[in-house]
């Protein structure tokens, strides 16, 4: 087993449980306040997203390790950064934590299943992957529910102890995310790395398709400017972290994380730029 497949686990492992300690059990109490938003938003997110990613993988016929990029990407949770990005936008970010918080949790059934239907459509028999749904399913239930009730555990027993490590801890992790995602490219010798910054285009037109879907649902739901903007970035903003490590220690493909590298390069930044925008236009 190399160092990647035992490193990428711990690091998750360490990710989720920091989400957890972001998280309260008035986040989920929260669902009674935006009952429709919350399962609607959540709803649209595991089908009409992964429809209109099925859409944009038919037009542009990528590479079938890039098309399991993709795919995983679309599968993931929202990143907690969203979170962030919707406060330096200004807009509901109880509901960004919400459907953060949302998300997180049904991704240990949603990802299996997701990645196995686009594995199966747009990687096939170039892939020569096989999705194992239910090994996967109890896997991320390790990996994800365990560390994110300890997470938010700790915070209910010591809410000082995240707060004051908590910053130290995410840069810790998101270093370690860059380190795995070179050791994994490090160790292919086809060139990967230049793969990355190849695909940063279909990166862009993911975002910007993940954001129209958001607030194409936003709108359809009636919802006001801050919840739509909300909407726009928990389309998006996805938890590219964890989408690496599937890829890389899950699978043991250093050429899945193509994409999602690729990803980071471009809807990250674009997410920014929108929030500074938009808090602007507000004032």
């Amino acid at each position: 087993m190399s160092a990647v497949e035992v490193a990428g686990p711990l690091i998750l492992f360490v990710m989720m449980a920091l989400v957890g300690a972001e998280l309260t059990l008035a986040d989920f109490r929260r669902i009674l306040r935006y009952p429709r938003a919350v399962w609607a938003g959540t709803l649209a997110q595991w089908t009409l997203l992964p429809l209109a990613t099925a859409a944009l993988l038919l037009a542009v016929r990528p590479e079938p390790f890039v098309a399991a990029g993709v795919v995983l990407i679309a599968a993931a949770p929202g990143g907690g950064i969203s979170n962030v990005f919707t406060y330096l936008a200004g807009a509901n970010v109880a509901l960004s934590v919400t459907l953060t918080a949302v998300s997180s949790l049904v991704t240990v059934v949603t990802l299996p299943i997701l990645t196995a239907l686009g594995f199966q459509h747009f990687v096939g028999e170039a892939g020569a992957v096989r999705v194992p749904v239910l090994s996967m399913i109890g896997q991320l239930t390790g990996l994800i529910l365990l560390p994110i009730g300890l997470g938010m555990a700790l915070r209910a027993w010591r809410p000082q102890l995240p707060e004051r490590l908590g910053p130290w801890l995410r840069r810790a992790v998101l270093i370690s995310v860059v380190l795995l995602f070179a050791a994994g490219m490090g160790d292919d010798d086809t060139g990967l790395g230049g793969e990355v910054l190849t695909n940063v285009w279909l990166g862009l037109a993911w975002t910007l398709i993940a954001m129209a879907v958001g607030v194409a649902t936003a709108l359809a739901l009636r919802l006001d400017g801050p919840e739509r903007f909300t909407f726009l970035i928990e389309f998006s903003v996805k938890n590219v972290g964890l989408a690496a490590i599937v890829a890389l220690s899950g699978f043991d493909r250093p050429a899945f994380a193509v994409f999602p590298g690729a990803y980071a390069m471009t809807g990250y930044p674009l997410a920014i730029v929108l929030a500074l925008l938009f808090k602007r236009l507000r004032s």
